[in-house]
């Protein structure tokens, strides 16, 4: 929603079709307020967090919103009906296999505007428009994010309107100094990474925001904050993003532009990689797979990483053990560092990479042997397809554009049939590709090329994610295969995990063979998936 801000997605479509269903939608939202501390939107139960927090951590929205929420989860979006399908048309069957709860978003951007009397509202943007909807009027704006997150918004607000020495952003003119607020919190700690993007060239042009950002770090940061009320908060770090550009631009990454207000210097592990280049307000997520990620703000990061954190689990399942794995548009390596525990090697490779941020999430691999298995390079998927030569399993996770129209003809080649030793494609040795998609209509044209090609849908079967019950958007999981190829011997059934959260055998799909070390891991990891989900009322599963 309000990472897509500019892209007119910041309008949540809400309402009962028929007003006799709104009693009905109240009482199902009073149930889901009851019983929220067991369910995962947040990522942890409730007895994982500090019990003062537990009470209080739920998500929010009016009776009639949350109800709008439940019946685009349990629907799906339109995409997912379009998605489903196009591959039903080429004998595959896409399977869901998660819809976004409410309090879902880890992170998100809010928009801050002056009113005509200079009053700050702070909230989304009307769609199509740059009209801000303050979030204290129109509780849509909370029902989507994290519970952290809307402690946030509701502390920035009652400080602004508090001191008024920090001026709100007014477009029309060019004046005043806070334009948006990025927010962003660490699961474990359930703490927010707060950045304030000012319209200045240096801090020294409005000494009102290190002000203002000082209040919030007394009253909130360090790892205490307040525990009390309505609106707990617990402030990771504070940041400043300096962007007195006229562009709609919501971030700057121009030199300087990035300025660490505070931060807590009780996480020895932050300070450790912050030896290797990574600022000390850095955010550490860990996933499924065991591998930990360094984020500092300005790198892109999942806005639902408790989904993310699945998809991740499903790729890891699908590379078989020792394999030899290129990973194009690797970002900050999620992917490629979560498969390098069973890989022989990982090549990662990304145009604009955050090296200082994936060097510091090497360090935190929880072997150091893993370490030497990887590799980035800069450059696009166009100059760097012989990374591919030796790989036989290719990843990609390209923007919503989808495949660098070099990469997908050298996918397509059909030189990459032959034998490599003989002079083949640079893809020649590549036998699966793992193609984790956010733009299906892109997918939707390059798996059409790819199945021409000689390629195939691994067990007939896709995988679909809802990450965000507010948008008409799905990622989309396809595993492929070079026809042909024959199928290892002696498989095992692959481990999925039902509605109930219980672990199932399904013979319809087929797992790559896996030696017993590694079929102890992945059962560990749908084991640990299986504890969250067990604390999931049936309301909250689609």
């Amino acid at each position: 929603m309000i990472c897509g801000m500019k892209e007119g997605k910041t309008d949540l479509a809400v309402g009962c079709p028929l007003e006799s269903a709104y009693f009905t939608c109240a009482l199902i939202a009073g149930l889901m307020m009851l019983v929220w501390p067991r369910l995962v939107g947040c990522g942890l139960s409730a007895s994982r967090l500090r019990p003062e927090r537990a009470a209080v951590l739920q998500p929010r929205g009016s009776a009639h919103a949350m109800c709008a929420a439940r019946q685009a989860t349990a629907s799906g979006p339109a995409l997912l009906t379009e998605a489903t399908a196009y591959f039903a048309e080429r004998d595959v069957r896409l399977r869901c296999e998660y819809h976004a709860p409410p309090g879902s978003r880890t992170t998100s951007r809010i928009a801050v505007r002056a009113d005509p009397t200079g009053a700050p509202l702070v909230g989304m943007f009307a769609s199509g428009t740059h009209d801000v909807l303050p979030c204290h009027t129109d509780e849509r704006c909370y029902g989507p994010h994290h519970p952290a997150i809307n402690a946030a918004i509701d502390v920035v607000r009652t400080e602004l309107l508090a001191h008024r020495d920090l001026s709100a952003y007014d477009e029309a003119m060019g004046e005043g100094t806070l334009r948006y607020l990025q927010l962003s919190v660490e699961r474990e700690s359930q703490s927010v990474q707060l950045v304030l993007v000012a319209n200045a060239e240096t801090l020294d042009a409005d000494p009102a925001l290190r002000r203002f950002a000082a209040r919030l770090w007394a009253a909130y940061g360090g790892g205490g904050g307040d525990s009390s009320g309505a609106a707990p908060l617990r402030l990771h770090s504070v940041w400043a993003n300096l962007n007195p550009t006229l562009t709609n631009n919501i971030l700057s990454h121009e030199a300087g532009a990035w300025q660490l207000l505070h931060a807590s210097e009780a996480n020895a592990e932050v300070a450790a990689v912050s030896t290797a280049g990574v600022p000390a307000g850095s955010l550490i997520e860990r996933y499924q797979s065991g591998a930990a990620f360094v984020l500092p703000p300005y790198v892109f990061r999942q806005a639902n990483l408790d989904g993310f954190d699945r998809i991740v689990a499903a790729v890891c399942a699908a590379v078989p053990a020792g394999s030899h794995v290129v990973e194009w548009y690797a970002g900050v390596g999620s992917l490629g560092l979560s498969v390098a525990g069973d890989a022989a090697w990982v090549r990662c490779s990304d145009v604009n990479p955050p090296r200082e941020a994936f060097e510091a999430s090497l360090t935190l691999l929880q072997r150091p042997e893993w370490r030497q298995r990887l590799s980035y390079a800069v450059g696009t998927a166009a100059s760097l397809l012989d990374d591919a030569r030796g790989a036989d399993v290719a990843i990609v996770d390209p923007p919503r554009k989808g495949l660098d129209p070099e990469l997908l003809a050298a996918l397509c080649d059909p030189a990459s049939t032959d034998d490599a030793a003989a002079g083949g494609g640079a893809c020649a040795t590549l036998q699966r590709l793992v193609y984790v998609s956010c733009g299906f209509r892109a997918l939707a044209t390059e798996l059409d090329a790819l199945l021409a090609a000689g390629w195939r849908v691994r067990g007939g079967e896709a995988e679909a994610w809802v990450l965000f019950a507010d948008a008409n958007h799905i990622e989309t999981l396809v595993v492929l295969e070079r026809a042909g190829r024959e199928e290892d011997e002696e498989e095992p059934q692959a481990l999925t995990i039902d509605s109930t959260g219980a672990v199932a055998e399904e013979g319809a799909v087929r797992a790559p063979r896996v030696n017993s070390k590694r079929r102890a891991r992945h059962r560990k990891r749908h084991e640990l998936q299986r504890e969250r989900e067990e604390h999931k009322s049936d309301d909250a599963v689609a």
